[in-house]
Order: structure tokens, then sequence, then C-alpha cells
């Protein structure tokens, strides 16, 4: 019989950086929607997400979920793709959360940025639909978390545990 699967929770907080990056992992998390907001000359990429901060079981067939609603938002973002296709799912298949595969960056200087500020290059692959990514540059990231982490029993939390997402 399997073992039971434990993972001790990230120590709840608000805030993570671009420094926390190495001791974050966004697998299987779920994106329930983007907004771009946009200042002068400036624009930010934010995610809204179900953001996982471990998960444990008591038996192995009862995995559960510590989940804190999130919003991951890129700073100074550039050079944005975004490619998600649904319709390779089949004809009628309905629309689900896209969920992460991995969040990978690398370090670039933007040579068009003024000052050549540094920059990230940031891929998000994505694991369902199969095949999708966003891709962009940017300064770095702050992921604010909106509400205490839950043990839920699914990685994907139900509106009605989501505080809006503004």
């Amino acid at each position: 019989m399997p073992e039971p699967h434990q993972s001790t929770p990230l120590p709840y907080r608000e805030r993570y950086t671009e420094a926390d990056f190495e001791n974050l992992s966004w697998h299987d998390n779920y994106i329930h929607g983007f907004a771009i907001r946009e200042e002068q000359y400036e624009a930010d990429l934010v995610l809204d997400l179900d953001f996982v901060l471990g998960c444990n079981s008591d038996e192995p067939t009862s995995l559960k979920y510590w989940l804190s609603p999130a919003s991951l938002t890129f700073k100074d973002v550039t050079n944005l793709k975004i490619q998600i296709d649904w319709a390779t799912n089949g004809p009628g298949f309905a629309i689900h959360c896209a969920s992460i595969d991995s969040i990978v960056r690398t370090c670039e200087v933007d040579p068009l940025a003024c000052c050549s500020r540094r920059t990230h290059q940031w891929r998000i692959d994505i694991n369902w639909p199969k095949n999708g990514f966003i891709e962009f540059s940017a300064s770095g990231f702050v992921q604010t978390l909106r509400s205490k982490s839950v043990l839920w029993g699914s990685d994907l939390l139900p509106a009605s545990q989501r505080p809006p997402f503004a």
C-alpha cells in the first residue's frame, strides 16, 4: 500500500516576491483569469490563481491541498505572447481553468529599456489545455495571497471560496 503523501505547506505570508522564486512552485495552480494593468508607458500582467501552498493526506486516496486565492503580478511586462487553445481538446469541449505546469525565468538585459533595466524572460508552461504557454519579459513579480489558506479536497477552489479578483 502506498504511503500517505505529506507536504509541509509554505508558511503563510501575504506577499512573495522574486527573491522567493527558487522556493516557490506553481505546478498545478489553476488560472481563473488574467488582466493587463496599464500605467503610462508600463504595463503589468496579473494572473488570478489558486496558489497551492502544500498538500497532505491521511490516506493514499484522499489528497487534500492547502490553497489560497492569489494575484501573481509580473511588473513592467513587454513582448507578451499567450498561446492557450481549448479547441484542441475536441469539438464542444467546455472551457475550464488553465493549469500551470511550471514557471521558468532566464536573465536578460532589455536593450530598449530606459537605462538598460535588468529584466527576465519568463515562460509559463500550461499543462491543461495541452501545449499552452505564456511568454514575456518582466522586471520581476509580486504574488499577493488574497485570503488565508484553506485545506481543500481539490486543487481547484470553487467561486464561493474565492474573493473577487480586482
